[in-house]
């Protein structure tokens, strides 16, 4: 009559765990532009610039009406974003 409580060493016990395992590297990041500048911001569109122009008038406004600019301020946006690439029309 043996007992099997945790006094009999020859009783199976549970597994210890062991050290946490590194995970697997995950993806490379994408390599630099090779136009890309060293440490130099890219160009700013003075379109664009313009229309986030207008975000600096939401301070002046009452929040019920920033709503409102958001969505001008996205349209103009989108415009300047299906317009990219193409020749920028000259200034009259």
């Amino acid at each position: 009559m043996t007992d099997d409580g945790p006094e009999n060493p020859a009783a199976p016990r549970p597994p210890v765990p062991g050290p946490p395992r590194p995970r697997p590297p995950t993806a490379p990041p994408a390599p630099a532009a090779p136009d890309a500048g060293a440490g130099e911001p890219p160009a700013a569109d003075p379109r664009v610039e313009a229309v986030l122009a207008d975000l600096e008038k939401l301070a002046e406004l009452p929040v019920s009406e920033h709503l409102a600019v958001y969505e001008q301020v996205h349209a103009k946006l989108r415009d300047v974003l299906q317009s990219a690439g193409q020749d920028r029309p000259s200034a009259s």
